[in-house]
């Protein structure tokens, strides 16, 4: 292409500097991130995570395990302690905007100082017991709430507080899968024949049974 007088533009290519390879395991959790070391060499970083998501410790093998991180969390999400290297990936596995420090939940941002979402909820109308911009119906221990859409019960405790919400004859439609979503049994197909089969957070399946 000429430019000027007889001039061209110089012959360009993409320009690829990756910083890590990522490895997910079940849950959608980051569990191996393949990056460099001070030396330049490749080297595998396990993230070692707890019940909820969080990266509590990130690990390096080398000759030995090489702990390069620990990080303790306060209930919705604020970090109380952390020493080693920083990581991109903080509460329940989310990332954050460096320039406003808030939590990248999809749907929403979220401020994990307060334990609230910044915008409201979508669904507002269909929890009118819940503020819309609640966390996980103000229970981060045993709820998560990914992209600020839908709410998963992640314990055998916290999945027996949801079936105990429902009269008891029908605490028997109910089941979980493995990432905490409520299952309906095909059994409620005359309260919704659209839903069954479909994934749905706890608050709105229990909205049909109740």
């Amino acid at each position: 292409m000429p430019v000027g007088r007889g001039g061209s533009f110089p012959q360009s290519r993409p320009a690829f500097n990756p910083t890590e390879y990522n490895t997910y395991g079940a849950g959608s959790s980051l569990d191996i991130a393949y990056k460099t070391d001070e030396t330049g060499t490749w080297r595998k970083n396990f993230n070692i995570h707890d019940h909820l998501g969080n990266v509590r410790a990130i690990i390096r093998l080398r000759d030995t395990a090489e702990i390069l991180a620990q990080y303790d969390y306060a209930p919705f999400g604020d970090v109380l302690w952390s020493s080693g290297t920083d990581n991109r990936l903080g509460f329940i596995g989310k990332e954050k905007d460096n320039e406003s420090s808030l939590g990248d939940f999809g749907v929403r941002k979220y401020d994990d100082g307060i334990g609230r979402f910044c915008q409201v909820e979508p669904l507002w109308e269909s929890f009118p017991g819940l503020s819309p911009y609640v966390y996980s119906a103000n229970n981060p221990i045993s709820f998560l709430d990914k992209d600020g859409m839908a709410i998963q019960a992640v314990t055998e405790e916290q999945q027996q507080i949801v079936k105990g919400m429902v009269d008891e004859n029908d605490r028997q439609f109910i089941s979980f899968n493995e990432e905490g979503f409520v299952e309906l049994s095909k059994h409620v197909a005359p309260f919704s024949s659209k839903i069954v089969g479909e994934e749905l957070d706890s608050f709105t399946a229990l909205q049909y049974l109740v």
